[in-house]
């Protein structure tokens, strides 16, 4: 089987603060007010108590009205993608839980069948002592015990295959994809016709150890198609 190696709204307001200052008379007077003082024959004193001028009415802080948000709709930011390393959405060396969990929740719909676990014979040449997979129309994900992306004997993700119709994917590639389309994703990409198994199959080389994205063509012309996709280390190999 083809190996492939990879690698805040904070919104302050400020208060205004008014201070009085003091007087002999306790009382002071936000503007100065001259005292007027009338004397007459009787030597009546009429006195004209100052006055205060009416302190100016502060003005409302100006504020910012902050536009409602657009309530989020549709799939996690993330889009399901096929990597050497995973599916984007999920990643190898996940643990089965967090990887069916996140594929379900993109993909809107349970699993079409789950082997549930078994020996590393009963489906191929499995690699560790406990195999399992997943199947979600023509996508499946393969988990493994053997040590690949997880520590040894922790079970995680490790292969993932989709043979079936094209998941609509805009970044990188997917079913029904041409080999033009794939050349073009990946320049360094190598094709190999004459495989006894899978005829006309494509890799795509990086340095990630059990890391690999592969796949099968329906030839090699730039106009064939993508059949298959296949990344991680595959069963069978």
């Amino acid at each position: 089987m083809p190996r492939f190696s990879t690698a805040a709204l904070i919104l302050s307001a400020a208060a205004a603060t008014a201070g009085c200052g003091g007087s002999n008379s306790g009382f002071a007077p936000t503007s100065a007010v001259e005292n007027t003082t009338t004397i007459t024959a009787d030597t009546t004193t009429t006195v004209t108590p100052p006055t205060q001028a009416p302190a100016a009415a502060a003005a409302a802080p100006a504020t910012t009205a902050e536009p409602t948000p657009e309530p989020t709709l549709g799939p996690p930011p993330l889009s399901l993608m096929f990597w050497p390393d995973g599916l984007a959405i999920t990643m190898f060396g996940d643990d089965p839980t967090t990887a069916i969990a996140g594929v379900q929740a993109y993909l809107g719909f349970l699993p079409t069948f789950d082997s549930g676990w078994v020996g590393p014979l009963e489906y191929g040449v499995c690699p560790g002592t406990d195999y399992r997979h997943v199947v979600f129309d023509g996508l499946t994900l393969q988990f493994t015990d053997a040590g690949y992306f997880a520590p040894d004997g922790a079970r995680g993700l490790f292969g993932y295959m989709c043979n079936g119709s094209p998941f609509g994917l805009t970044v990188g590639l997917d079913v029904g994809n041409t080999l033009a389309d794939l050349l073009a994703a990946y320049p360094g990409a190598s094709v190999f016709t004459g495989d006894p198994h899978f005829g006309t199959t494509f890799r795509v080389d990086y340095p990630g150890t059990h890391e690999q994205l592969w796949g099968v063509l329906t030839g090699d012309a730039m106009g064939d198609t993508i059949e298959q996709v296949h990344g991680g280390w595959g069963d069978g190999e």
